[in-house]
């Protein structure tokens, strides 16, 4: 390590302001973000993007320079005004650190297949759910929108579906199981992802679908104290609206409609009232405020270091009366005395959300579905009405109901209290064996309130008596683990060896009431209905036990090996199947390191393969006993002169007593690549996972009796892909940057399913009826079925064409009908014609980030998307249909007539005749998409005009959130993907993501 100093005279004892440079001893580049601080105290700056920082300190105090992976560095300063100083790389330090199951390991000793995400890129993104910055970031992991509202937390997935049942993976917060949706990214230090079984197996039943690990900030010994302050605000818009029709547009449809069917126009469509013209999404949807305010201190001294931190989140949605916020305070610490290290973590997160009302996810009728359904005829208020919203200005229309009445008047609110804590201890037995405990616990009390009031919109869309339903719940799961770990080195081999045990346990418990009949709007308390009242709760409990070890293996930091073992014990089993034992082992050979291998560019050649199994107990409670459900309304009985009411009872589901671990058996091989110095790095997998005894609900008729299916191990599925990801940086100057980008592939196939490979249908459009999606042995999960579309007829000569043997295939066909294809060539058009047209999941997805510097200023741009994913368009469905008087698309004006017959859109008739809304892949569309998921410039101002001013840095930046979308998918936003999955890529009316533009500051002192 050497340094240069340069030094002008001054008094003893006096104050002085250093300043200088800060550059790397093997580059000679600047360094920024250097931590420099006064010794013994609580002060000091960081280098700029330059290196170069200026301090006032006294002249014989001493400067501490501290950075991630150099040598610290303390310098007299001994009456100087400037200190210039190069800094040595800590060869330990430098090896990227992975935080793997119970333990870290060195990037080049990996074996397994692990991504980490680059905490630069994910810091600046916004939002207040660390789930949805994983987008893009990590090969392999997939991250979809389920819908868009404020506080919904995202679909993740780890190389695909992986199973037909829970596909969430776990997730490990500084070290037990935990909710990453609970951590505020600000305080987030590192994610790293485990993919395969040889990196996830030690984790065993709760890992077959990948574990994402998060370790939150602590604070760094002998720093002093940093003070960081964040904030930003920006303002949220729907990215694009639907073509809908207004009030002229739609009469000249409507009268089309009736024209063609021999009836006699609507008479609100061809008089002269004085209806409203209401342009109804401008009216649901409005921009909103979004803000992010984040405080934070840490530091710490030789024995203790410490992360204090808080911050304040709040995002109104841009459908109305919809939002988000959330407040949350985390302490982190730790304490070293000698052999003895303890520790904390300790996390407190309050959530309020003002959820949309009637939902958009399942087969009914959403809010979305019905601001399309409304005439732009109706107007939004009317005074005489009570609640102040208006109906159907005549008495013909349809009798939609008013979205804007069901989202504003209705009170549909949830509010959850979580508390995360763990604390630890580890103690050095030996020199080379380390004993560690840790407890941790997660507590989440949650309270649900819903409150519709009495109003009046229409005869059939109204509220006679109020109504309010409140639920509180608690789910408390706490965990321990202890294990062993032994390390040592001896001439050319490393090794590690790890032995544990670990008890988990899940209590849940919730109270629901609710009654109807209040005195008052205003009164909003249970004990004041005079109505129906209905009281009901629950008690879920389960259980968990494990045995778990590990041993790594390094000669030469050339020939690699990693075993794991984990043997899980789980309540959710009879005793006879409850264990289940998971082992893995994968090996490595650094190519790179042999000497017979001479290319001096590559730095790093590493093969890598695994295999392993993953085991899956993502099922409900009590499973193998019969449960039966008593004292609900729905199943008393009421019986005898005096109609008395007897409490009734069903069983809710038969008794599974057979069923046993789902077992995933998980192949890996790869490749790891770094060239020039690591400037460029490059990774390769390709994976193969097969699930067996796959946990699923065979359908069962309604007669049994029961509510569900009985669960058994009735399927089998294989998933396979390819990822890679790769990186570039380059920095020679003022002007640095940095390149990343990933791309993945994942297919499914169902390879059995149920006894006799039964098909699960689902996908409805609307209340259980227009199925869009199947599930059968031989294809993907989910796929689309649907019927084959043909053109439009464009004459009487081709509607008789259309036939066979029995009789026209379409008798109610005309002139500018769709044409549908009978596919299996039996002369009849039905459901077996219905042909498999792809899934939403898609040919590959993709990320892209790109980073630059140039003297004080800083450019990222972030660009995600997929490829080759179908999307069923609900809302094009419900705008296309011609059996109802909904309001429609604009597409409609160009419906087929004699006199246009250069057109997809079939002719427009009342009551649809031929079916053309049936499902078919008219309303499947491309929902391919690439998209500038953020864009921001910033700056950071020069110490310089700092000054002494107490501020070390100060950054201001613009940055926009989904900026720009290319796609040809024509609904609100292709990448929102549905929650249900077997409903994934169904736009049944989703709320809308929103465009975000905002302006921020980031500072430390």
């Amino acid at each position: 390590m050497s340094c240069l100093f340069l030094s002008t005279g001054v008094n003893a004892q006096s104050q002085v302001t250093v300043e200088g440079t800060v550059i790397t001893k093997d580059t000679q580049e600047p360094l920024a973000g250097v931590n420099i601080t006064v010794k013994n105290e609580n002060r000091g700056t960081v280098t700029d993007t330059n290196g170069q920082y200026s301090i006032s300190v006294a002249d014989t105090d001493t400067l501490i320079f501290s950075f991630i992976s150099f040598e610290k560095k303390e310098v007299p300063v001994n009456g100087r005004t400037t200190i210039d100083v190069v800094m040595k790389t800590d060869q330990i330090m430098a090896e990227e650190i992975i935080v793997v199951g119970y333990g870290t390991q060195k990037k080049s000793d990996l074996t397994g297949s692990v991504g980490s995400v680059a905490m630069e890129n994910v810091e600046k993104l916004s939002g207040s759910n660390s789930a949805d910055m994983l987008q893009g970031q990590v090969s392999g992991v997939s991250v979809s929108s389920g819908s868009g509202d404020p506080g919904s937390s995202p679909n993740v997935t780890i190389r695909g579906l992986g199973t037909i049942g829970n596909n969430d993976p776990l997730y490990i917060i500084d070290g037990v199981p935990g909710d990453i949706s609970k951590v505020d990214p600000n305080n987030i230090e590192s994610i790293d992802v485990l993919k395969d079984a040889a990196s996830a197996a030690i984790y065993g039943s709760r890992a077959s679908n990948g574990v994402i690990i998060v370790k939150t900030k602590r604070g760094t010994k002998d720093s002093g104290s940093t003070i960081s302050f964040d904030a930003y605000t920006g303002i949220q818009s729907l990215d694009n609206k639907i073509d809908l029709a207004n009030r002229q547009q739609y009469n000249t449809i409507s009268q089309q409609m009736y024209n063609n069917a021999g009836l006699q126009p609507l008479a609100y469509t061809t008089g002269s009232g004085n209806y409203a013209d209401t342009d109804w999404q401008d009216a649901f949807f409005d921009p909103g405020i979004e803000q992010k305010y984040n405080l934070s201190i840490s530091g710490g001294t030789e024995d203790l270091t410490y992360t204090i931190a808080g911050g304040f989140y709040d995002q109104e949605g841009i459908a109305t009366n919809t939002g988000h916020n959330k407040y949350n305070l985390r302490v982190n610490a730790d304490y070293t005395n000698g052999k003895l290290k303890v520790g904390e973590s300790f996390s407190y997160v309050r959530s309020n959300t003002q959820n949309m009302t009637g939902g958009s996810y399942g087969g009914g009728y959403g809010t979305i579905y019905q601001v399309m359904d409304m005439l732009p005829h109706t107007p939004v208020y009317d005074e005489s009405n009570e609640g102040g919203y208006a109906g159907p200005p005549h008495p013909d229309m349809p009798k939609s109901s008013n979205p804007m009445a069901t989202q504003e008047l209705t009170t549909n609110e949830s509010q959850s209290d979580f508390i995360q804590a763990n604390v630890y201890g580890e103690y050095d037995i030996l020199k080379n064996l380390t004993y560690e405990l840790r407890f941790g616990a997660n507590i989440d009390n949650g309270y649900l309130n819903y409150f519709a009031p009495t109003y009046y919109t229409s005869s059939i869309y109204k509220r006679e008596v109020s109504y309010l339903s409140q639920q509180r719940s608690r789910n408390t799961e706490t965990s321990i683990y202890t294990l062993l770990r032994y390390t040592n080195s001896f001439k050319d081999h490393d090794i590690e060896a790890m032995a544990g045990y670990s008890q988990e346990r899940s209590i849940y418990k919730s109270s629901n009431a609710s009654i109807d009949d209040l005195p008052s709007n205003e009164i909003r308390a249970l004990s004041a209905g005079s109505g129906s009242a209905s009281v009901s709760g629950s008690i879920f409990e389960s259980t968990m036990r494990s045995q778990f070890g590990r041993l790594t293996y390094s000669y030469d930091s050339r020939y690699l090996f990693t075993g794991n073992i984990r043997r899980d014990g789980s309540s959710r089993f009879a005793e006879s199947n409850r264990y289940g034992i998971f082992p893995s082992a994968s090996v490595g050979w650094r190519i790179s390191e042999e000497s017979f291998f001479n290319f001096d560019n590559i730095t790093n050649f590493k093969l890598r393969a695994s295999l392993g199994k993953l085991g899956n107990q993502e099922i409900g409670n009590y499973q193998f006993i019969p449960t039966i459900s008593a004292g609900s309304n729905y199943i008393n009985y009421v019986l005898g002169e005096e109609q008395n009411i007897y409490n009734g009872a069903i069983i809710t589901n038969f008794a599974a007593t057979d069923i046993k671990w789902e077992t995933t058996t998980s192949r890996n091989i790869g490749v790891d690549l770094s060239l020039y110095d690591d400037k460029i790095q490059f990774t390769a997998d390709y994976y193969n996972n097969v699930t067996s005894d796959m946990l699923v609900n065979i359908p069962i008729p309604a007669t049994s009796g029961s509510s569900a299916g009985p669960l058994t191990n009735g399927g089998e599925m294989e998933t396979e892909g390819v990822e890679f990801s790769a990186r570039y940086s380059e920095g020679n100057g003022p002007f640095t940057y940095n390149v990343r980008a990933n791309i993945s592939t994942s297919r499914n196939t169902v390879t059995k399913l149920g006894f006799k490979d039964e098909a699960f249908t689902g996908g409805y459009i609307e209340y259980g009826t227009h199925p869009t999606t199947r599930t059968v042995v031989g294809g993907e999960i989910a796929r689309f079925y649907l019927y084959e579309t043909d053109g439009l007829f464009q004459n009487a000569q081709e509607v008789q064409a259309h036939s066979s043997s029995s009789g026209l295939l379409q008798p109610n066909a005309a002139p500018g009908d769709v044409r549908f294809k009978d596919t299996n060539g039996d002369g009849v058009l039905n459901e077996d014609d219905k042909v498999y047209m792809g899934s939403a999941a898609p040919d590959f997805e993709y990320g892209l980030t790109f980073n630059a510097n140039y003297q004080n200023f800083d450019l990222s741009v972030f660009v995600q998307g997929t490829y080759g994913n179908k999307m069923y368009n609900g809302t094009k469905f419900l705008t296309h249909r011609t059996d109802r008087n909904t309001n429609y698309s604009t597409e409609l004006l160009d419906a087929w007539t004699p006199q246009n017959t250069d057109t997809d859109v079939p002719r427009n008739i009342s009551g649809d005749p031929n079916g053309n809304a049936r499902p078919s892949d008219r309303f499947l569309e491309d929902a391919s998409y690439l998209r500038i998921k953020n864009l921001q410039l910033g700056y950071t101002l020069p110490d310089k005009l700092l000054g002494n001013s107490g501020v070390s840095k100060f950054r201001v930046y613009v940055s926009f959130e989904n900026l720009a979308t290319l796609t040809s998918y024509s609904g609100f936003d292709p990448s929102l993907n549905n929650f249900s999955l077997f409903r994934r890529g169904v736009d049944s009316g989703l709320y809308p993501l929103a465009r975000t533009s905002m302006i921020g500051i980031q500072t430390q002192f």
